[in-house]
C-alpha cells in the first residue's frame, strides 16, 4: 500500500477495519483491508466500478458479512450496536420513487425516538428544523417522486440526520445531479462535518472529491493509498488505482484529473490525402 500523508489520530477511531475480506461466492471483492477513520473526519472512497466501494459501505451497515476480519464502529463490532448510530444515504437511482410518501413523512422515518405509528411534537419540530436547514421545508407535504434529483437527495440526507447518527455513510450522493446542486450538497456535508459529524462517502467524481473532501482513500479491492488530495492525486497512485493512464494537472491550487483520451479511428485518417479522380 502507498501510505502518503498519514495522520496521527489521538482518539479512538470512529471506524476501524482489521484485515477485512469480503467475497461474493468465490470472488473476492475486498482483500485484507486495514483502515481507520477518526471521529469527526470527512473521508471519501474513490476507485473504479467494481473496486468494492459499495461493498465496504454495506459491510459497515451490517448488510454484507465479511469472510474474515473485523469491523468496528466506535470500538464496537458492527451488528452488536444500535443500528441508528450509523445513518445511510443511498444513491438516488437505488430508490423506488413510486412509494406514496411525502417529504415530511420520509424525514420522520429517520427519527430514533418514536416507538408508535404516531410522531411526537418534538419529533415533528426536529424534522422541521432539519428540513429548513437543508432548504426543503417548502416541499414538506409534496410527494418525494415529484422532486428533482437534488431535492430527493436532500430529503434522504434529512432522514439520515433525523436519526442523530455518530457516522453518516453516503453512496454516490452527487451521482446524477447537476454541477450546481452537487456543489451545494458537498458544501452542506462540509458544514455538517465541521459541526462534528463523521462522514464516509463513495464517489466517482475525482475532481469534486479533490475540491471538497479533505481525506481520500483509493480503493481497488485493496487500499492503494490514502491521504489528502494533494498527496494521493498523482499519476502513479491513480494509475495504480484505475489501471489506466491518468492525467493530473494543478493550477492556482486546484487539482484536475482526467483519463488520457484514446485515439479514435477517424483521427488516423485525418492526414491521409483526399482521393482526386484522374482527368
Amino acid at each position: 500500500m502507498i501510505n502518503l500523508g498519514e495522520k496521527e489520530h489521538l482518539s479512538q477511531p470512529c471506524v476501524e477495519l482489521i484485515n477485512v475480506t469480503c467475497a461474493y461466492s468465490s470472488k473476492i471483492v475486498l482483500d485484507g483491508l486495514n483502515l481507520q477513520i477518526a471521529r469527526g473526519q470527512f473521508v471519501g472512497l474513490v476507485g473504479p466500478s467494481g473496486a468494492g466501494k459499495t461493498t465496504l459501505l454495506k459491510a459497515l451497515l451490517g448488510l454484507v458479512k465479511p469472510v474474515s476480519g473485523m469491523l468496528l464502529v466506535k470500538g464496537v463490532p458492527v451488528g452488536s450496536r444500535p443500528a441508528r448510530s450509523v445513518a445511510y444515504v443511498p444513491q438516488v437511482e437505488a430508490v423506488d420513487w413510486n412509494f406514496p410518501v411525502t417529504v415530511e413523512q420520509t424525514v420522520l422515518m429517520g427519527s430514533r425516538a418514536s416507538r408508535t405509528p404516531w410522531y411526537t411534537r418534538a419529533e415533528r419540530d426536529s424534522a422541521c428544523r432539519i428540513m429548513e436547514r437543508l432548504s426543503i421545508a417548502e416541499y414538506a407535504h409534496r410527494p418525494i417522486r415529484a422532486l428533482s434529483g437534488g431535492q430527493q437527495q436532500r430529503v434522504f440526507l434529512a432522514r439520515a440526520l433525523a436519526a442523530q447518527p455518530d457516522l453518516l455513510i453516503l453512496d454516490e450522493p452527487t451521482a446524477g445531479i447537476d454541477m450546481r446542486v452537487q456543489h451545494d450538497i458537498l458544501h452542506l456535508l462540509t458544514e455538517l462535518n465541521h459541526a462534528g459529524l463523521t462522514i464516509l462517502m463513495s464517489t466517482h467524481d475525482l475532481n469534486a472529491a479533490a475540491a471538497h473532501i479533505p481525506w481520500l482513500v483509493c480503493l481497488n479491492q485493496k487500499i492503494i493509498a490514502q491521504g489528502t488530495p494533494e498527496t494521493i492525486f498523482t499519476p502513479k497512485t491513480l494509475n495504480a488505482t484505475y489501471h489506466g493512464d491518468m492525467i493530473v494537472a494543478r493550477q492556482d491550487g486546484v487539482i484536475f484529473v482526467q483519463e488520457r483520451p484514446h485515439a479514435h479511428p477517424w483521427q488516423r485518417s485525418v492526414d491521409v490525402p483526399a482521393h482526386r479522380p484522374s482527368v
